[in-house]
């Protein structure tokens, strides 16, 4: 049963965001919360640790087989088997994970994203999809799962920003290149600006829309039961997106911007606080 999931495990080691949001849940849904991470960063994980595209598309079309094995107990894996039986207790639909599928093929190999609705479709299909999924084994309902939908594509985007020097170092860029022609940059630029504030100025644009799109997300939100996880990942997200923006994204391309155990432990302590 998923309950056997171990937490904390590879995926949600001590002393990590992830770790934190789970350990403040309520106990009896911690191994399916830390399941479903063990899921997702799995499936994360492989366009960024195989550098053969081909291998990655095969070890992709591995894993998509494999979730529809489990829905008929054929899964190998031992992710793969209690997904298939998660899918089961919680009802999900039996494309439910395609979303995500897709959006991490398209993070095969070199990464463009042209516009904001592409951007949007990727966290929505990656992020959002996550934090949907964790909210509905907290035990959320519709309108909840609406807004960890939003908080789950914000903290995706926080990600993207966090991790743009790497990403580029990967020849990934999800930054729209609409936004950096506006400033008259391409992807192949960025990370050969001398001049500061030509990177500031598309990615303080992006961080404004998004902590408006944070605050009023939490503004929206009646009841936080069920969104324990959800809120405290939000939260750390919104945090060091606080520090890159208040360092002007000097350290950006060449550092990347975290959070110390203790204040992840204090931020996580202090959404669960105010479900209470």
């Amino acid at each position: 049963m998923p309950e056997q999931h171990p937490f904390p495990d590879e995926f949600s080691p001590i002393g990590s965001s992830v770790f934190y949001a789970i350990r403040f849940a309520p106990s009896g849904i911690r191994s399916p919360l830390s399941l479903a991470n063990a899921f997702y960063r799995t499936l994360r994980n492989i366009p960024v640790t195989c550098s053969d595209p081909g291998v990655a598309a095969e070890k992709l079309n591995w894993w998509r087989q494999e979730i529809k094995r489990s829905l008929q107990a054929e899964a190998q894996h031992p992710i793969a088997i209690s997904m298939g039986e998660l899918q089961t207790r919680y009802s999900l639909p039996g494309d439910y994970f395609e979303p995500l599928f897709e959006a991490i093929g398209k993070e095969i190999g070199a990464v463009l994203i042209e516009n904001d609705i592409e951007l949007e479709n990727h966290c929505r299909h990656t992020g959002a999809l996550f934090a949907d999924l964790i909210t509905l084994i907290g035990g959320a309902n519709e309108e909840q799962r609406r807004s960890a939908r939003k908080l789950g594509s914000f903290q995706r985007m926080v990600e993207i920003i966090r991790d743009l020097g790497i990403d580029l170092r990967r020849n990934r860029c999800f930054v729209p290149s609409h936004r950096l022609q506006t400033y008259r940059l391409n992807p192949m630029q960025l990370l050969q600006i001398e001049d500061e504030d030509q990177l500031r100025r598309p990615l303080s644009a992006i961080t404004t829309i998004q902590q408006q799109l944070y605050n009023q997300t939490l503004d929206e939100i009646s009841a936080r039961n069920g969104l324990g996880p959800v809120l405290s990942m939000a939260a750390m997200a919104e945090r060091v997106l606080s520090l890159i923006h208040a360092d002007s994204y000097r350290r950006l391309l060449h550092q990347r911007t975290s959070l110390t155990p203790l204040l992840k432990l204090w931020i996580s302590w202090r959404c669960q606080r105010s479900i209470r």
